[in-house]
């Protein structure tokens, strides 16, 4: 049986006061319309809002991949599916619009043609921490870590390789060592939250940097747990879809390593 937890004050966040404001808008309604009428047709607004957690819940997901340009978004299977199920019956893709800009919805862009359309707060209402995972579970988080860091060691291996035949600037400023250090930490981190590697000489070199300083800042069994939570989690709306992001906010991960698997 699957459960699904919301947030107590649904329908009294700031996000669902804006939803209803920006649809009393597309449905005509002002301070003109009957009391009855904008009170109907609220309560028919917060049921549909409801199945919106409702049909996240069946996916067991809190986001769905869109395309970024507003038209081709509206016109988007995802986004018809959203509205058919809350029961949307005005323009298509509108109901959609409305929830982003209200803040209902958040659209984080993954790269130049698509974006994540995340229900907010659904994350945190239906996540079980690590403190409730079976320890088996917690033995197969902590092999998926492991198997990643192999998987990392190879690639990182290759990444140096190619920086020592192209003659990488990275080579004139640190030594190979802590090189291989920060790319393997990259590529354990694609591992861990199932993307891809970068590819341009320019993203790797600015995301190796950023490796360096989360690698100095930072103990081995630190970076381990924060490892074991951003796996336990990648599904997350709180990690951020661009590398780099992830990557500036790695000090988070560690302290909510530290919570869960400590």
């Amino acid at each position: 049986m699957t459960i699904l937890s919301l947030p107590l004050n649904l329908g009294e966040r700031p996000c669902d006061r804006s939803l209803l404001a920006y649809l009393h808008v597309l449905a005509g309604l002002d301070s003109r319309s009957s009391f009855e009428a904008r009170r109907s047709f609220d309560v028919q607004c917060l049921w549909s809002a409801f199945l919106v957690w409702k049909d996240f819940g069946i996916a067991r997901d809190d986001r769905r991949r869109v395309p970024l340009d507003p038209a081709a978004r509206a016109a988007s299977q995802p986004v018809a599916i959203i509205e058919q199920y809350c029961g949307w019956q005005g323009e298509p893709g509108a109901f959609v619009e409305a929830a982003i800009k209200a803040g209902f919805f958040l659209l984080s862009p993954t790269d130049e043609s698509t974006a994540e359309l995340i229900l907010v707060d659904f994350f945190p209402a239906n996540h079980s921490s690590a403190r409730d995972i079976s320890n088996s579970k917690l033995g197969g988080i902590s092999k998926g870590v492991n198997l990643a860091r192999a998987k990392a060691a190879d690639a990182a291996d290759e990444q140096l390789d190619f920086f020592s035949k192209t003659k990488n600037s990275l080579l004139d400023t640190y030594g190979k060592s802590e090189l291989r250090e920060a790319v393997m930490f990259i590529h354990q981190v694609c591992n861990i939250l199932r993307r891809p590697a970068p590819e341009s000489r320019e993203w790797q070199e600015t995301l190796t940097v950023k490796a360096l300083d989360v690698l100095d800042k930072n103990v081995p069994a630190d970076i381990e747990v924060a490892f074991k939570w951003l796996l336990a989690n990648r599904s997350s709306q709180e990690i951020p879809p661009r590398l780099d992001f992830v990557l500036d906010r790695f000090q988070e991960f560690v302290e909510k390593g530290k919570k869960d698997f400590r």
